[in-house]
């Protein structure tokens, strides 16, 4: 993304920020947004809600020590959102996060038809995609996928910070 100078949030689990900190706070220097994505990535529809809120609890202090700030936008696992949940974050003054395009590459596509799919893919400025980081897919897809909507006009933003 930096090489594409691509701004993007980074939704954290808390349990890798401990291997990945020094990473986490490279990307935080490079003007890219740190999210919330709960400490464990556990189903959150079979946690009590006291448990999931102290998922997020727990990742957003580990978030502090890099950003500097107390609370991060969240992203439920799996998608997973409850009113319960909603209210409980809301009232923590934390910002709840979901996507309005998923790129379905956990289904680890070959990569060209991959990037086939997502060029017939209506997408416009402002829509907030799900892409993951746990393996080579996006990176490789990426580099053609940029240039290839920044000619249809699209344009990218992290969060606000």
């Amino acid at each position: 993304l930096g090489e594409l100078e691509v701004p993007a949030t980074f939704f954290c689990i808390g349990r890798n920020l401990g291997r990945h900190v020094e990473l986490a706070a490279r990307a935080h220097r490079e003007g890219h947004t740190l999210g919330n994505h709960s400490f464990c990535h556990q189903r959150f529809a079979s946690l009590p809600r006291a448990a999931q809120l102290q998922e997020v609890e727990q990742t957003d202090r580990l978030l502090q020590e890099v950003t500097g700030k107390r609370v991060h936008p969240f992203r439920a696992p799996q998608g997973n959102w409850s009113a319960g949940l909603l209210i409980g974050l809301m009232s923590r003054g934390i910002q709840c996060v979901h996507w309005s395009f998923d790129s379905l590459d956990y289904k680890k596509q070959p990569t060209m038809e991959f990037i086939q799919r997502m060029k017939a893919t209506s997408l416009v400025s402002g829509d907030v995609m799900l892409f993951h980081d746990d393996g080579e897919l996006c990176v490789d897809a990426l580099r053609e996928l940029v240039p290839w909507w920044r000619a249809q006009g699209i344009t990218f933003a992290a969060l606000p910070q």
